[in-house]
Order: C-alpha cells, then sequence, then structure tokens
C-alpha cells in the first residue's frame, strides 16, 4: 500500500469502454491511482472492442489506465476480470489465471460482513446482444458518431457563450433504460442470483449505478454504473462496509454516491 491512498479491501469497477471517444479515461486514470486494494473486480465492458479496432480510436490515456491496472496486478492486487459483451473475446481465456489477473465468466466475493456476492457483467440477459449482435454493434457505432458530433458542437456552443448540451449521453440513458425495462434485467438477475445462494449481485451493463434491496428476490442489487457518464465505482471498506463513490471532477476525488442510493440502500452503508 502507498502512503496518501484510499486503502478499500475491494473495488468494483465496469463499463469503462476504453478505446470510446465517450470514455472518462482520465477521470478513471486518476481514480486508480488514487486508492489501493486487496481485489479489484473489472466487472465487464472495461475495452470497448466494438470501437477501439478502428484507426484513431485507441489514445494514450487508454493505454495509460491498462497501465494502472497492471501495475496493481504487479504489486499484489488480485485483478478479477469478467468480461462483458463489449471485450466478449476474453471469454475465450475464461478460467485463466496470469499471475494475479483473473478471468472468467462470473466469480464470488465474500465481504468481511460473510455477504456472498456474484460478481458479473449481467449482458446475458440483453436479448439485443444474445441474438440480435449486428443491431447492438450498429448501436455503439451510432452512439459513437453522436459523441463525436456532441464535442464539435459543445466547442461551437461554448465559443458562442452557450452551456453544453450532452444528447448523445442523455440518448444512452434511454436505450439502457428501455433494456432495462423490457429485459426485466434488475429482478431476473437477482433472482439468478438468489438461486444460486447469493446475498447479492455486482454487475454492470446497465449503466446505471444502483445499490439497494431488489423487492423481487430480497438480496442486494449493485449496479456499478460506468466510467461514459456516472463515473461510478462500488467499494468494500477494511471493515466490511459497502459503499458506492462517485467521482468528482472539480475536486478530483472521490465522494459518496447518496444521491443514486435508495433508502434501503442507504442502510446497507
Amino acid at each position: 500500500m502507498s502512503e496518501g491512498k484510499a486503502r478499500y479491501r475491494a473495488v468494483f469497477v465496469s463499463d469503462i469502454h476504453l478505446g470510446s471517444v465517450s470514455c472518462k479515461s482520465e477521470a478513471i486514470q486518476k481514480f486508480m491511482q488514487q486508492c489501493d486494494c486487496e481485489y479489484l473486480y473489472l466487472v465487464g465492458d472495461i475495452i470497448d472492442m466494438w470501437v477501439s479496432r478502428r484507426k484513431g480510436k485507441w489514445q494514450q490515456s487508454h493505454s495509460n489506465v491498462v497501465r494502472s491496472i497492471l501495475g496493481k496486478a504487479k504489486y499484489g492486487t488480485k485483478v478479477y476480470l469478467t468480461p462483458g459483451n463489449h471485450d466478449a473475446e476474453f471469454r475465450r481465456m475464461n478460467g485463466l489465471d496470469f499471475g494475479n489477473i483473473f478471468i472468467d465468466h462470473q466469480f464470488t466475493h465474500t465481504t468481511l460482513q460473510d455477504k456472498k456476492l456474484l460478481i458479473i457483467h449481467g449482458d446475458y440477459l440483453d436479448r439485443s446482444v444474445t441474438t440480435l449482435k449486428p443491431l447492438a454493434v450498429m448501436g455503439a457505432w451510432l452512439h459513437e458518431g453522436m459523441s463525436n458530433v456532441n464535442i464539435v458542437t459543445n466547442k461551437i456552443r461554448t465559443k458562442l457563450g452557450k452551456k453544453p448540451s450532452d444528447f448523445s449521453s442523455n440518448a444512452k440513458k434511454r436505450v439502457k433504460s428501455f433494456i432495462r425495462y423490457f429485459t426485466n434485467f434488475e429482478d431476473r438477475i437477482c433472482v439468478d442470483a438468489k438461486n444460486g445462494g447469493f446475498d447479492g449481485v455486482v454487475c454492470g451493463h446497465i449503466h446505471r449505478p444502483a445499490f439497494e434491496i431488489n423487492d423481487e428476490a430480497g438480496i442486494m442489487y449493485i449496479n456499478t454504473g460506468d466510467w461514459m457518464d456516472h463515473c461510478t465505482a462500488m467499494v468494500e471498506h477494511q471493515d466490511g462496509r459497502l459503499e458506492m463513490l462517485k467521482w468528482c471532477p472539480a475536486s478530483e476525488s472521490l465522494q459518496r454516491a447518496s444521491t443514486s442510493l435508495t433508502s434501503a440502500g442507504r442502510e446497507l452503508l
């Protein structure tokens, strides 16, 4: 552990989408630099392989994030990667480990308060990914194009003294909300976890940070959010407490994401 860093027992992040224009690579890089942990769970869609293959998409800041993750593994952090739909190529390596880096479809994490958590990305519940992948890939490229237009538009708006707009993120949120309700995402993934004997599930995919008790299954539902719009992470403190944190650009630090939690979720912190 390094002096001056926040120390956690475990850190959970997902949907960083390295290689995409919407990735907040500098924010996740600074977060990685400011914290140490025994266990780092990468809960899918860490690298956006759907769009990053095109020349010019991958930036040095994206490589810096990968180097930070590898550095943590080198100095003792156990890194667990459960691939998502955007980095599904890693699933060819499921079951393998590279030093302190482990790759598999899902993992089990037991907190110091003896809570057994299922760690899985969750894309298996999204029909647009499992059976209509070309449509999903097309949607990813559409969002990438809209994000580029959004950047150019905001430069013009700034010069005109107007506030920046974020129509690309709003469109993404509407799509993810549709998937969430159309697939009954939260209930289905929690019921699956409950049937597997878990006390909770930690997932990603929907890009909506959440920490609450699922009414259908009666277990914890934790969605780590993303590092495109929300910049959130779930952490387990050294005493076993779980907490949702949000990156604050103004202070360049993580703060408690209380506004995104339900009353039931707050009681679990």
